[in-house]
């Protein structure tokens, strides 16, 4: 939370703005779906530090944090599966606004993000304990004492008398201010049956260090979302199965001064997906997918388990695979023994005629052509044909292999046999 609160101006215009529209969207005040509006929300709220660039930005971050997305000519949306017909928003949405930009409340907004973070039953310290511990001249012991109280209000803190919890969230709570499907920074609020590993605490800090031992090359020939993409896979391979990553936004902002910006992880996010090394669902963020074995027939080396984890067969494997394939000499004694063959005379037919009139008549009339007696065909070759073919392409004949047998002029079975 230290952290956060450090590396991110939360007092500007576009922090405010940024976290206003989030907690909306978080509180489900906005659902998803809901329409918003464009760089003419700047001229609406008639703010001197809310520009419609700022607007423009908003609205890129939110939708870099998976809470937002937009559409060529469609405008942004609220991410999330949409109502029918999509939500008009609320008549007072611009008051709502206006009054989450306001104050102190953009503390409380920082606080709820990491809260929806934390499974319920959470301890928490108390407020002046929480001031002492973030050490910021701007977070003082009211301001912390009142976004205790908000978010308590709201349904996402309980207090008691002595200390202070995240509350259940699956338990009956305020029908807007703590919804069960509340969204953050592109992952979901964990609950009781959410069981994904915790990222260590390390991690990020090793992953930092590697890339600052062994920084790009411009002249190694290679991208620097190959390089960057090659160091993250490999600093997951310790990871559990499940492990939530950071979303590429957080993690380009903890790696800055390492050379890596949010484009740069979320080419390697995407690449590292398809690949199969990590796995994401839309709204729940981005985590350490279960690789197969590398042996493994059905699927290859590195893809998702997801057809064993939803019980489905395996994919069959080819049962021609030991077959050796003809070289050209065999494939040109095929050939020429194919157009030697006699093809059948195709038997004339004239459909409707000589049909059944209790049977299907359509069958009947097109019978003929699935009938495949007109077709040329190679019967099954014997020992004759055989000793045919190798005699043709000039390979050893049967004498050359036993020479103790007299030649004769033509080959009798007893020869053919042997």
């Amino acid at each position: 939370l230290r952290g956060d609160l450090v590396r991110k101006n939360h007092r500007s215009g576009l922090g405010r703005l940024t976290n206003a529209l989030r907690t909306l969207i978080q509180t489900e005040y906005l659902t998803p779906g809901t329409h918003l509006p464009g760089r003419k929300l700047a001229r609406h709220l008639a703010n001197p530090d809310i520009l419609p660039k700022t607007v423009s930005n908003a609205y890129m971050q939110l939708r870099h944090q998976g809470l937002a997305i937009a559409g060529q000519g469609r405008g942004t949306r609220v991410a999330g599966p949409a109502e029918s017909p999509a939500s008009a928003l609320p008549a007072d949405w611009l008051e709502r606004l206006q009054h989450e930009m306001e104050g102190d409340r953009w503390f409380e907004q920082v606080l709820r993000t990491h809260l929806l973070n934390l499974p319920p039953h959470t301890l928490l310290p108390p407020h002046e304990k929480l001031a002492e511990l973030l050490d910021l001249p701007e977070t003082s012991d009211i301001l912390l004492k009142n976004a205790y109280s908000r978010l308590a209000e709201g349904g996402l803190l309980v207090r008691g008398s002595n200390d202070t919890r995240v509350a259940d969230h699956n338990g009956p709570v305020h029908p807007v201010t703590a919804p069960q499907t509340s969204q953050t920074a592109g992952a979901t609020r964990p609950t009781t049956n959410d069981s994904h590993p915790l990222l260590p605490i390390t991690w990020v800090r090793d992953l930092r260090s590697e890339l600052e031992n062994n920084p790009f090359n411009p002249s190694s020939g290679r991208e620097k979302a190959t390089w960057f993409a090659q160091a993250l896979e490999r600093n997951i391979q310790s990871l559990e199965h499940r492990t939530r990553l950071p979303s590429f936004v957080q993690l380009a902002e903890q790696l800055k001064g390492a050379g890596v910006n949010t484009s740069l992880v979320q080419r390697a996010y995407t690449h590292l997906k398809e690949i199969g090394q990590l796995t994401a669902e839309f709204g729940k963020g981005t985590w350490v997918a279960k690789t197969r074995d590398a042996m493994d027939p059905a699927t290859g080396p590195g893809l998702p388990q997801a057809r064993t984890e939803q019980d489905e067969p395996p994919l069959p494997t080819d049962p021609l695979l030991d077959i050796p394939e003809l070289d050209e000499t065999q494939l040109q004694e095929l050939w020429e023994t194919l157009e030697a063959e006699e093809p059948r005379a195709t038997p004339p037919v004239m459909p409707g005629t000589r049909l059944d009139p209790h049977a299907d008549r359509a069958a009947q009339a097109t019978a003929h052509l699935t009938d495949p007696s007109h077709l040329p065909h190679l019967p099954h070759p014997d020992v004759h044909d055989i000793l045919s073919l190798l005699s043709r392409t000039g390979r050893p004949r049967p004498h050359a292999l036993n020479p103790g047998r007299p030649m004769t002029g033509t080959w009798n079975q007893g020869a053919a046999e042997q």
